[in-house]
């Protein structure tokens, strides 16, 4: 293997270079928006080596097998850090740079500290009652949303992607918010903020920060709201941890559009950009993961019935509870959740991270602060974990594995100590929305999408038919 050296300077026109003096390969283009086509260049380029990209004027680094990520996460994971802004420029930093993603050490503890207990495991569970109706209310609704096209009275068709991603941003709006988040905010705030994050190019330019300003204003005004109607809202509870860093009741509605001064251990803008962060940048994410677990199914009518067998075996059960089914880590429904996180990951790669040591990571040595990105699609499918058929939908497998075979083989909520807070919450989404579909529709696909009986499927395939069992 050929050993490479980094040179500390990531910018500009600083060289990466092997032992040799050899330039380490790059993609010699503006690599912002990573999509799956980098990710089948840098394979054809480099192969399994570690490659560079250009993020505008920045150079990071590429990973994408098992043990470089394992190297990766070796030895300071607790201390790893986002580079400014994400490595996404000014505006992303207006928007999201005050977020608890965007910070470390004691400040990243307390801001989680405040955060996590909202979204724990418990907290999921007693959540269900309230995705479970509002899951219903979305499915009651589909049949007739967006002009469904029929081809039978019975049978209607709905594009996935797009009608996942309204039900992922009700839902998400739902964790914070609970009963605060009517149905006249909802239409307030959901065309524009959806459309927005459907596009990252969009979500990034300077209209989007007015746009999100609606949202602000909606999200200080809770205080006031919960005390006043005796509502419980998790926004709420998170508050008070603003209220603990000494900020009055005037500054924070007056703070709707301006940064605070001295920053504190959790301000006013670490919870508002928090809150864009949990709601903005996670609907395109969930409506994409839920709606890749559908497209899967449909193109795997085999695996469809059988674990709609399951679910009707587990229902007819005295014992039977959703919340115990869902939380289940040996059932049909993990393994197809998990599945289609492998296989059609919602990223295709994951925001920079810096290391704060320096360490070898596949033969690349780097310095720390060095920005490394994961390919998680090439992850998820490297054959040295997943054997021979990678790339092949097939959730049985996961009956057959443990969690640690695949420790450093797939990326689901992040990595290293800083995953997904919302982890639990998603999980919940996810599963319970498989069950309510799988109960009520058989899904096929629709208009010659003839996807292979055991092939992968991407959430912008299409369409799907519906036909109620």
């Amino acid at each position: 293997m050929t050993l490479l050296v980094l040179t500390a300077g990531q910018q500009y026109g600083q060289s990466f270079t092997n032992v040799s003096g050899e330039p380490v390969k790059e993609l010699q283009r503006d690599t912002r928006f990573a999509s799956a086509q980098l990710s089948r260049e840098g394979k054809d380029l480099a192969g399994d080596d570690p490659y560079i990209i250009w993020n505008d004027r920045l150079r990071e680094l590429v990973i994408s097998t098992p043990k470089q990520l394992q190297d990766f996460l070796s030895r300071d994971a607790q201390d790893h850090y986002k580079p400014k802004n994400m490595n996404l420029g000014h505006y992303a930093g207006r928007l999201l740079g005050q977020c608890v993603a965007q910070q470390r050490g004691q400040k990243w503890k307390t801001m989680r500290s405040h955060f996590d207990p909202e979204f724990s495991y418990q907290s999921s569970r007693n959540i269900i009652p309230i995705f479970s109706e509002s899951i219903n209310r979305w499915l009651n609704a589909l049949p007739e949303a967006n002009l469904a096209v029929r081809q039978k009275p019975s049978e209607f068709a709905q594009n996935a992607t797009k009608e996942c991603k309204r039900l992922a941003f009700r839902l998400i709006a739902l964790s914070l918010y609970g009963d605060l988040f009517t149905e006249t905010v909802r239409q307030e705030t959901h065309v524009e903020v959806v459309q927005s994050t459907s596009n990252n190019r969009k979500a990034l330019d300077g209209q989007f920060s007015e746009k999100l300003g609606k949202f602000q204003h909606f999200s200080p005004r809770v205080k006031l709201t919960t005390s006043q109607q005796g509502i419980r809202c998790p926004a709420e509870h998170i508050f008070r941890g603003v209220e603990k860093g000494a900020m009055t009741q005037t500054e924070v509605r007056e703070a709707a559009y301006v940064i605070p001064g001295p920053p504190t251990d959790f301000g006013v803008w670490q919870f508002l950009q928090t809150l864009d962060e949990i709601l903005f940048t996670n609907i395109d994410i969930t409506g994409s993961v839920l709606a890749s677990i559908f497209i899967n199914l449909a193109l795997n009518v085999f695996f469809q019935e059988t674990l709609r067998a399951e679910l009707k075996a587990r229902k007819s059960q005295a014992s039977y509870t959703v919340a115990d089914y869902i939380a289940q880590q040996d059932s049909l429904l993990h393994c197809v959740t998990l599945e289609s996180l492998r296989i059609s990951p919602a990223l295709a790669f994951s925001p920079a991270e810096c290391t704060s040591v320096e360490k070898i990571i596949g033969g690349c040595i780097i310095p720390a602060g060095t920005p490394t990105v994961i390919d998680i699609r090439r992850l998820n499918t490297h054959p040295s974990v997943w054997g021979s058929d990678a790339e092949v939908f097939r959730p049985e497998r996961f009956l057959n594995m443990t969690p640690a075979q695949y420790r450093y083989a797939m990326l689901r909520f992040g990595i290293g100590p800083g995953k997904c807070m919302g982890k639990n919450m998603a999980d919940v989404l996810l599963k319970m929305t498989v069950i309510a579909v799988v109960e009520r529709y058989i899904i096929g696909p629709f208009q010659g999408q003839k996807g292979e009986e055991k092939g992968p499927a991407k959430p912008s395939n299409g369409e799907i038919l519906f036909t109620p069992v």
